[in-house]
């Protein structure tokens, strides 16, 4: 029985055991702190992917910071239509956001029809994929 159970953790922790608990049993409190700790440090990428974890574990300020990160630029690439996408997302969980509302009509200037409508469906593949429903 010692055995199995020491085989079971050793497949746990070679086979990802880490990132299942990393991504699925930390809260976006947690994110977030990290997030700001590298923000602090001016690591801006390790900055980013802490965000983007917060945002999928449903935190509003991740979401937000999110899409000003796709953007701009910041700790990840410049696109405007993951930014958009991220942007619809965000006001959907936090409807009282009159900054990321206002936002949306103005990308939506810079960008055709066709690029709106891949936000549009990346964004619903992003609610889809958040583990907190607004």
């Amino acid at each position: 029985m010692k055995k199995v159970i020491i085989l079971l953790l050793v497949v746990f922790v070679l086979g990802g055991g880490y990132w299942v608990f990393d991504n699925y049993f930390r809260g976006a409190a947690y994110y977030r702190a990290k997030a700001c700790d590298y923000y602090q440090a001016k690591d801006y990428p390790a900055a980013f992917q802490y965000n983007l974890k917060a945002a999928y574990a449903g935190d509003k300020n991740g979401m937000s910071v999110v899409t000003v990160d796709y953007y701009f630029g910041t700790g990840t690439v410049k696109d405007n239509i993951e930014g958009l996408a991220w942007n619809y997302v965000s006001v959907a969980y936090d409807s009282d956001n009159k900054t990321a509302a206002d936002c949306i009509p103005e990308t939506e200037k810079l960008l055709n029809t066709e690029e709106i409508s891949k936000a549009q469906a990346r964004a619903k593949e992003i609610m889809q994929a958040i583990r907190v429903q607004p």
